[in-house]
């Protein structure tokens, strides 16, 4: 039986602080506490953090927090300017994955910041709850959920400087946040001078062990990929300081990999990404959120400047670079020897499937194994050219003492060829770097590669004209490229600018990052047509059937996450985001499905090029011509639909001429046939 903690230092259930009344702690950490408030003007639950630096501060009436010496009063200061400093911040967040504040205020000598409340526990909570790892599934998407919060924080100029279990919130009714920001403990240890609870040992990378030392993004990067090998070994990463010292002393890294400590557990995919977030040089981990979550979202894209994570766990590297790139790029790095066939065969085999789906590698596969017969056809000629000439000289010195020297010599050099030949990857020394100067993506869509296959698209529920496709399978036989999200204002003003055309209006909600809206279906494909010119990639906006493809990623259930709405998912009337009903969201806001797309539930409702022909159309009908009268297909449901209305199979229709706040698009970009010229930006 557990022992419910007592926080003795914690105000009193029923203490009102202006009009909130304090209903329960729910927890204590040594630079404050959180409560479970009401707040009696808006008539809801909050949650309530209280300022109050153990180590500082300390209670003289059982209310009021004052500073535990003289020598204590300007560090408590300081830390109490830099926790509203922080409470201003936060609640300038509109983002689902961060807590949300409505407001702070200052009373009883300490201040007092008040956050959302939702039913939910820590992830620290449910790891000492159930007592074993997280599965593959459940890893992404924490880790998926996190990352998008930071990246939030981070195109803020901000960073968490403490993400670990305890400071991950697991709603109960959507996705995760991060609470309990750790920058305003950091500002008090660097003005005292002092390390002690700055850190979290385990989870710190060693730039925090320093005065000095510069952080970013990495940082957080670190502390994020020790939080997932807690959650996936159920044991925290070794400490970086005895990482640094091991480091100082010339002794070997004492870290153990995940991608050994979990072998077989989890996909070699997600163990290299934990372990390139855990480098203990802060160069050599991620730089920023934007390349861990392109390796997350199953793209077959790497970053290309830094230290990355291994393809597979042989000495020999296979780097696939698919997105900078104009041609099929492979750098292949020299290894251990082997066979020549076998060597090529193991390194791709471990590959995962969406990077070998793609054209470009597909055709780096058909360069490698062309120069790989290229060199077997040049070995076996430079054995046979050897026995030839070993034969000629024994056919003329056969009866002299030299004979029996040269043979010896000869028969070495045979030995030498053969041995190169069987066991020495001439191509991996000597072979082609395949590389191409980066295309210019300034203000280009962000793409993701959709992989071919097949999946039920349609609903046989409901027949009428704006009703579901009636299910039939559609089958994908060449990969395509899809925007990972809606076209922004950002991308569609610059087609504005270019051209001369008027730039759509914005309702008040902001441009920028925001989907863009109140465009037509002929804006949308006019923007299209110039992208394309201006690239020389071929853009349009995809049909119904390869737009609920993507959006369904493999999946048969009404969303691509289950068959309800659930909270937090999306941006509709009523689905828990805090847009709802109100207007767009940036694009981005929400979780990615299987193949890397964001945001195809809600939002805005997007074109497709379409017809709108009733309910038992062929899969097969190409895009409709740009004269054509009739009604265009319209998917995936806005921020003022219903919740039903997001599902996968819903459409609806408009006039083509016709804008509005609630209609957006994204692109699609078709591939070449030819895998060497297909390109992504």
């Amino acid at each position: 039986m557990t022992t419910k903690p007592s926080y003795h230092h914690a105000l009193p259930v029923g203490t009102r602080v202006e009009e909130f009344e304090l209903k329960s702690v729910l927890g204590a950490g040594g630079f404050g506490v959180t409560y479970r408030g009401f707040d009696h003007q808006f008539h809801r639950e909050v949650a309530i953090k209280e300022y109050l630096p153990g180590e500082l501060a300390m209670r003289s009436d059982g209310k009021t927090v004052i500073p535990r010496s003289d020598a204590d009063k300007e560090n408590y200061k300081f830390g109490l300017d830099r926790f509203l400093e922080e409470a201003r911040l936060l609640a300038r967040f509109d983002n689902p994955y961060i807590v949300r504040v409505h407001r702070y205020l200052v009373a009883n000598g300490t201040a007092y910041l008040v956050m959302e409340f939702r039913e939910g526990e820590s992830l620290a909570q449910l790891l000492a709850r159930r007592k074993q790892p997280l599965d593959e599934t459940e890893a992404r998407r924490i880790l998926t959920e996190v990352l998008l919060g930071l990246q939030a924080v981070h195109a803020a100029d901000y960073l968490h400087r403490d993400i670990k279990p305890s400071n991950i919130y697991l709603r109960h009714d959507g996705p995760c946040m991060l609470i309990d920001f750790g920058a305003a403990r950091y500002a008090i240890g660097e003005h005292s001078r002092s390390l002690m609870g700055m850190m979290t040992p385990g989870y710190a990378p060693y730039e925090q062990y320093s005065f000095t030392a510069k952080q970013g993004a990495f940082t957080d990067m670190y502390a994020t990929g020790a939080t997932l090998y807690r959650c996936m070994t159920m044991r925290s990463p070794i400490d970086a300081g005895e990482r640094i010292a091991a480091a100082t002393e010339n002794r070997e890294d004492p870290y153990q990999p995940i991608s050994v400590v979990a072998a077989g557990r989890y996909s070699d995919s997600l163990l290299a990404v934990i372990d390139w977030m855990l480098q203990l040089r802060a160069a050599d981990r991620p730089q920023n959120v934007s390349e861990v979550l392109d390796v997350l979202g199953d793209t077959p894209t790497l970053p290309v400047s830094r230290k990355r994570p291994p393809v597979n766990s042989l000495d020999e590297t296979i780097r696939i670079e698919l997105n900078d790139a104009d041609e099929a790029p492979a750098l292949i790095e020299r290894g251990q020897p082997g066979w020549l066939g076998d060597r090529i065969r193991r390194q791709f085999a471990q590959l995962s499937k969406p990077v070998l789906d793609h054209p470009k590698v597909a055709r780096a596969r058909e360069q490698l194994a062309q120069f790989e017969q290229q060199q077997i056809e040049r070995m076996t000629a430079g054995i046979l050219m050897a026995a030839m000439f070993m034969s000629i000289l024994w056919q003329r010195y056969a009866d002299s003492r030299m004979a029996k020297s040269l043979t010896g010599v000869l028969s070495l050099l045979s030995a030498f060829f053969l041995y190169a030949y069987l066991t020495t990857p001439w191509y991996l020394v000597n072979g082609p770097v395949i590389t191409a100067k980066p295309a210019a993506t300034e203000n280009l869509p962000t793409m993701v590669i959709i992989p071919a296959g097949s999946s039920l698209i349609g609903d046989a529920r409901v027949d009428d004209d704006d009703d579901p496709l009636w299910p039939q399978t559609f089958r994908i036989k060449q990969p395509f490229a899809m925007g990972r999200h809606e076209v922004t204002f950002e991308e569609y003003d610059r087609f504005c600018e270019a051209t001369g055309r008027r730039k759509p209006p914005d309702e008040g909600w902001g441009r920028g990052r925001r989907p863009v809206i109140n465009v037509s279906w002929l804006d949308a494909t006019d923007y299209a047509a110039w992208l394309s010119e201006k690239t020389g990639r071929r853009y349009r906006l995809p049909t119904e059937a390869e737009w609920e493809y993507a959006a369904r990623a493999g999946k048969r259930t009404s969303f691509w996450w289950g068959n309800t709405a659930g909270s937090g998912n999306a941006n509709c009337q009523r689905c828990g985001s805090p847009w709802d009903g109100r207007m767009t969201a940036p694009v981005g806001s929400f979780a990615m499905n299987a193949y890397g797309l964001q945001d195809v539930a809600g939002n805005v409702a997007e074109w497709t090029c379409s017809l709108n022909a009733g309910s038992r159309v062929p899969l097969s009908l190409p895009c409709a011509d740009k004269n054509a009268p009739q009604r265009r297909i319209v998917r995936g449901g806005s921020w003022n639909s219903a919740p039903y209305l997001l599902a996968s199979y819903t459409r609806s229709s408009e006039k083509p001429d016709s804008a509005s706040n609630q209609v957006g698009f994204r692109l699609l970009q078709e591939l070449s046939e030819d895998p060497a010229t297909a390109k992504t930006p």
